[in-house]
């Protein structure tokens, strides 16, 4: 019997992909510009990190094993970002794939179910007297 995966364990799973993938070494495709970390790496620096302590830590760790933990955070932040930004282009080049499938009629009906459903959503945000 085949389990479906939530959406998040999906993600978690791509996201995990992609780190063997970044760190086995493998060169970036075709078409992607090798030098674009190197690029954000200084934008990035110059603002300042700003950790933030897992669940329950703060009152366990001490003032040295919390900047431990920011250290380790900010050594994976700009790892954990570009991983991200390819999920995000994984996720959209998928999403037009399957938008490739549909017909035009089919583009609309969906376009008018989206705009429907974002109506409603915004008529039940609407404070209550």
């Amino acid at each position: 019997m085949k389990r479906r995966l939530s959406s998040r364990t999906a993600i978690w799973s791509v996201l995990a992909a992609a780190a063997i993938v970044l760190a086995t070494g493998v060169p970036p495709a075709p078409g992607q510009d090798s030098d674009a970390p190197a690029k954000a790496a200084p934008a990035e620096k110059a603002k300042k990190f700003k950790g933030r302590l897992p669940a329950y830590y703060g009152t366990v760790v001490d003032d040295k094993q919390r900047q431990a933990i920011y250290d380790i955070q900010e050594e994976y932040a700009p790892k954990i970002a570009e991983l991200k930004a390819q999920l995000e282009a994984l996720m959209k080049e998928r999403d037009e794939k399957v938008e490739a499938v549909l017909t035009p009629e089919q583009l609309q009906k969906i376009e008018e179910a989206k705009a429907a459903a974002k109506a409603k959503r915004a008529a039940g945000k609407t404070p209550k007297k």
